[in-house]
């Protein structure tokens, strides 16, 4: 049931003017169609989905850059520090330190005086750059968990051969790449 206004003759109110009297009268007002709504609301749904989905994965993507960055900046940090105390020791012409259960004569190094003796009996092995920087990895290792090796295509000591992806790498290294 709908109403609408019909207008009667005009009547005069307290002030002498004509005012028209309101009756309601019947009449049926139209119902808009709910079609259109629902395709607008699936259109808006779908929008908002496809914003969601391309907001997420653009962050996604943004996440990974990131931590690919943060990664390739320490791990550039640790080897220009390794470069840093391998110069400094070669500098040094290497350093002695005691003989112990974790230092032992390195035996790939073949110089004269490689162990030697203080005059208070004192064993001192030569620890040169590449020598050290296998220690202080393994103690990195020990300590952090922190994998760190040198490598390369023709090692002296066959535990620094490389694996397989730093074989490629250090072959495009070769080639200037």
């Amino acid at each position: 049931m709908t109403n609408h206004i019909s207008h009667e003759e005009p009547r005069e109110n307290r002030r002498g003017r004509k005012e028209a009297e309101l009756k309601p009268v019947q009449r049926r007002l139209p119902i808009p169609p709910t079609t259109g709504m629902k395709h607008y609301g699936l259109a808006l749904a779908a929008l908002w989905t496809l914003i969601v989905a391309v907001s997420m994965t653009w962050n996604g993507v943004s996440q990974w850059r990131a931590m690919h960055e943060v990664a390739a900046n320490g791990a550039r940090t640790n080897f220009f520090k390794d470069v840093i105390y391998r110069r400094w020791n070669a500098e040094r012409g290497g350093v002695y330190a005691e003989i112990t259960a974790k230092n032992q004569p390195n035996p790939y190094l073949e110089v004269k005086e490689r162990e030697i003796e203080t005059p208070s009996g004192r064993r001192l092995t030569l620890v040169n750059p590449a020598y050290m920087t296998r220690q202080v990895h393994e103690l990195e290792l020990e300590e952090e968990g922190v994998r760190g090796h040198i490598t390369s295509l023709n090692p002296i000591r066959p535990a620094n051969a490389p694996d397989a992806w730093e074989r490629r790498a250090l072959e495009s290294f070769e080639q200037g790449e």
